[in-house]
């Protein structure tokens, strides 16, 4: 989009009231961000992350990462992932935002939460689109009983704007929530407005400063001290077998690590308040 329309389309929704937040998509907006930080894509970046922990690329890094005690999994540290927002970011925020909530494992199929009142919640995220739009990929989805929507206005910045918390079988735009495959919502006033009844605006305020101290935290760099390189776990490894044990095991290196970080008072690895688990 050129520069004189989008200006155009600006003043034209400022008239009613209504703010346009992005014109840029995901991926260009990582591009722009790899490119200011000295890199060629985002992808480059990706790997010269992985091979600061020790790894050849971040392909490498994604299928050996576990056997790597303390190395984050590697969808953490990919924005492109679409697991990224919908896991690592929704998903463990949302189980913080209710009490007794059970997270279910990876790739349970219909649903991500049970809550303590038994009812099976599936949480969907998307960020704003070049065209101002949050489309939420539900699946037609029938075994859910709620569906917890979160809109953020980039990948980036990761600011929640909406949590809508809708029943499976609430009608919407003329049918069940359940039997729609692909919810789009354009951020525009009048077209947000019939959202507004499924409106959660103290989760919505919660869920702000879970990804404010996310940022604070794991703001998207190359190196971070508090992160064991490849190289690092192997001399570990080394220093056990040195020391008699002839079989090692996770346990063992993650034992040295945790002694490692009380002798030199870091930041623990995997912190009990990170918004993951």
């Amino acid at each position: 989009m050129d520069q004189y329309r989008w200006n155009l389309i600006k003043k034209k929704a400022k008239t009613i009231g209504y703010e346009i937040i992005t014109k840029t998509g995901t991926n260009k907006l990582l591009k722009e961000w790899a490119v200011r930080k000295g890199f060629n894509s985002y992808e480059e970046y990706l790997d010269i992350m992985a091979i600061g922990r020790g790894f050849t690329c971040y392909e490498e890094y994604t299928k050996v990462w576990e056997y790597y005690p303390g190395m984050p999994d590697p969808i953490k540290e990919n924005r492109k992932d679409a697991r990224f927002i919908g896991i690592y970011i929704a998903e463990n925020s949302v189980s913080k935002l209710f009490e007794d909530t059970k997270q279910m494992r990876y790739g349970n199929p219909g649903y991500d939460i049970i809550c303590k009142k038994g009812y099976k919640i599936e949480v969907k995220a998307a960020t704003l689109a070049r065209n101002n739009t949050l489309s939420f990929h539900l699946g037609k989805n029938k075994i859910a009983d709620y569906f917890i929507l979160i809109g953020f206005n980039n990948i980036i910045e990761l600011k929640p704007l909406y949590l809508w918390i809708i029943k499976s079988d609430e009608i919407i735009r003329g049918s069940r929530l359940k039997d729609i495959d692909v919810l789009s919502i354009s951020n525009e006033t009048e077209l947000v407005k019939p959202f507004r009844k499924y409106n959660k605006i103290d989760k919505l305020e919660k869920l702000k400063e879970i990804c404010k101290g996310f940022n604070e935290y794991e703001k998207i760099e190359v190196y971070n001290d508090n992160i064991p390189t490849k190289a690092h776990i192997l001399d570990i490894i080394v220093k056990i077998r040195s020391s008699g044990k002839s079989n090692t095991t996770l346990k063992d290196i993650s034992d040295v690590l945790k002694e490692e970080q009380k002798i030199e008072n870091r930041i623990p690895i995997l912190p009990s308040d990170e918004c993951s688990k």
